[in-house]
């Protein structure tokens, strides 16, 4: 059973406590108390005063300061526009829960270690550490929303969020530590147990995504095949960035609109033969090998490729619900796809 402490976050002076005692209901949001704080009235009137006075640099520079006092937007907004500035601290519910303890009355002085509720809930907290790549260091900060799953516990997800992100310590390895917590109820979620976090990171905007399948890995680099139109495509070098739901971030290689092989794949089985047929793509000229000399698939459903016209080289794929075009020979459908800016 979890247990959260709602203390002031000001000094001054309890105007308000809300009718609520041992083992009572307490909702989300709902308000608990109220703290009136002539310190805090003082800052009220200079904010207000430098905002009317049209000194918006003053005013702007102690909206934070007001904010960590206690004030909501809206109270901040009501300032600006002329309300008397002496409006108290209002201290609202985190979550649900069941109220413990409840201490002070009416008029009493709080400071702002003074425990004013006891409030929890029937759940645990777990903290779960786990590790990042070095790549992703600049990724993560605290208060991210985050998803576990375990592997014991096939179908559940957790939510939580990032409560701590430690010194980089893994210096063979270059792997950032963070630490996560996670409420919970589940009876079969013990420690040690290994876990998968997906940490929820900060929006981007303008990146241009292409579907996962459609990158190819070599060892010279990633690449794509373009959809040139006319049954042909063309082999693209791409500079790929980070992937996630099943996309991944184009950085140089491709604009927004191009279509690339999105599913499909070539007829050979190792990065040599890959390569080769890299090489055969990009030649100007250039035509197959004779029959006998290429590697000879089990799979008979797919026929020998054809010569490669100038840059450009004809492919069998597999088929996808995306548009589609056969080859003259009987090749399998091609499925291609624009290049998605975001």
């Amino acid at each position: 059973m979890a247990r959260r402490t709602i203390t002031p976050p000001i000094r001054g002076e309890l105007v308000m406590i809300a009718d609520k005692h041992d083992s009572d209901f307490v909702t989300e949001g709902e308000l608990l108390f109220t703290v009136r704080s002539e310190e805090l009235f003082e800052h009220e009137k200079t904010f207000q005063d430098a905002f009317q006075s049209g000194d918006r640099a003053t005013a702007n520079a102690m909206i934070p300061q007001l904010s960590k006092m206690g004030l909501t937007p809206e109270q901040i907004a009501r300032l600006q526009a002329g309300e008397t500035p002496e409006m108290p601290v209002g201290v609202y519910a985190f979550e649900d829960g069941f109220i413990y303890t409840r201490r002070g009355r009416i008029g009493e002085k709080v400071h702002t270690g003074f425990t004013v509720f006891n409030v929890g809930g029937n759940y645990r907290v777990i903290e779960v550490t786990a590790e990042i790549f070095e790549r992703q260091w600049g990724w993560v900060e605290q208060g991210q929303k985050a998803q576990m799953t375990v592997r014991g516990l096939p179908g559940t997800v957790f939510e939580g969020e990032v409560v701590r992100v430690e010194p980089p310590v893994g210096y063979t390895t270059r792997s950032l530590e963070v630490a996560l917590k996670f409420k919970t109820d589940h009876p079969e979620l013990s420690q040690s147990m290994f876990a998968h976090v997906s940490i929820a990171g900060q929006p981007r905007s303008n990146v241009l995504l292409v579907p996962t399948d459609s990158v190819i890995r070599t060892g010279e680099g990633d690449r794509v095949v373009l959809a040139r139109g006319e049954n042909s495509f063309q082999p693209v070098p791409v500079v790929a960035g980070e992937e996630a739901g099943g996309r991944i971030e184009i950085r140089s290689g491709l604009q927004a609109g191009d279509q690339v092989v999105a599913s499909g794949q070539f007829l050979i089985d190792s990065e040599s033969n890959l390569q080769a047929g890299f090489r055969r793509m990009a030649t100007p000229g250039a035509t197959q090998p004779d029959d006998s000399q290429q590697h000879q698939h089990a799979d008979a459903r797919h026929p020998a490729q054809p010569a490669t016209d100038d840059k450009h080289m004809q492919l069998g794929h597999d088929t996808a619900p995306v548009t589609q075009t056969r080859t003259p020979d009987g090749y399998q459908p091609v499925t291609h796809t624009p290049v998605v800016g975001y």
